[in-house]
């Protein structure tokens, strides 16, 4: 069993996995500014692109708990931003 798990193991060091997110934003400005607030954090660890309403993000890793770990970030960066544009958006009204 332990060859096994060992070559389990030297196999996915040698892997990349890749995740692509696709976020509709509701408008072409909410998905630009989103995408601006985000390529900060983003830099080295995912690709982010908006095109019309939607953020085209891109994250490659070579093990699964590090891409877990960047998608989370991603999420949480994203939710915050899209908090503060709506905040901003109450304010303004």
């Amino acid at each position: 069993m332990k060859k096994w798990l060992n070559a389990l193991r030297k196999y996915m060091r040698n892997m990349e996995i890749s995740c692509i997110l696709e976020i509709d934003c509701g408008t072409p400005k909410k998905a630009e500014i989103i995408n601006e607030a985000l390529r900060v954090d983003n830099e080295g660890y995912m690709e982010s692109k908006a095109e019309g309403s939607v953020i085209k993000a891109r994250a490659n890793s070579e093990n699964f708990l590090s891409l877990l770990h960047t998608l989370n970030d991603f999420l949480s960066c994203l939710l915050l931003a899209e908090e503060s544009i709506e905040g901003i958006n109450e304010i303004n009204r």
